[in-house]
Formats: C-alpha cells, structure tokens, sequence
C-alpha cells in the first residue's frame, strides 16, 4: 500500500518534435507510467519533454463515462497547461472507483492509452 496522500508521482509526457505525445513515463524513476499505482490522496504532476501546451482529458472510471471528478483540484474533467507549463491532480480521498482512463491532448493530437490505478 502507498503512503496515502504523501505520494507525488511526477509524470512526463513524452512528445515528437512536431509535439504529437506519443508516450507518459514516470519522470524521476525514468520508467513506464501508462499503468500508474497511486493511492487515495496522492499527487500526480504531468511536465512534457516539449515546450508545447497539454491538457489532460479524463475519459473514463472503471470503464463507465466520468460521473465526478477523481481530483479535489480540478473544477471540470479536464486541466490544461501553457507551453512549459504542468498540471497537478491532487486524487480525493475517494476519487469514486479504481481505474481512470485518460487522454493527453496537444493541439488536437492525443494518446489514449494511459490510466491511472488507485490502489486501495
């Protein structure tokens, strides 16, 4: 089990140069993060390799459309950022299921394939 609510996971968005995303890492243990196990309360910081603007698009929990929000900052189910920018998700304490799906959106151009598991 994580430490509930003292985790950040800092996220990386890797990216073409023409800034199509193409993969997320997990920034500091430079491992894949398209699976990522955190925990009720914990911190998530999504950065990009590129000087390009991203928005983080939630999809789905548990594989059902989005009825809330997982994150207790975030006032609708998607944060943006400016080129060099980041968006931070702080998870609820009970963010309402287990799985989330997500996209990474860059001028139109995403990937689809990353999720969030919380680890309960």
């Amino acid at each position: 089990m994580s430490d509930v609510g003292l985790t950040t996971r800092k996220l990386r968005i890797l990216m073409t140069n023409d800034g199509r995303p193409v993969h997320v890492a997990e920034r500091n243990a430079k491992k894949d993060a398209t699976n990522l196990v955190v925990g009720p309360g914990d911190t998530i910081e999504w950065t990009a390799n590129k000087s390009f603007g991203f928005t983080i698009r939630l999809v789905s929990v548990d594989g059902a459309a989005i009825s809330s929000n997982p994150f207790s900052n975030w006032s609708s189910h998607s944060e943006s950022c400016a080129a060099d920018g980041q968006v931070i998700g702080i998870l609820k304490s009970d963010p309402g299921g287990v799985a989330i799906k997500y996209n990474v959106e860059v001028a139109g151009k995403m990937i689809l394939d990353p999720q969030i598991i919380i680890e309960t």
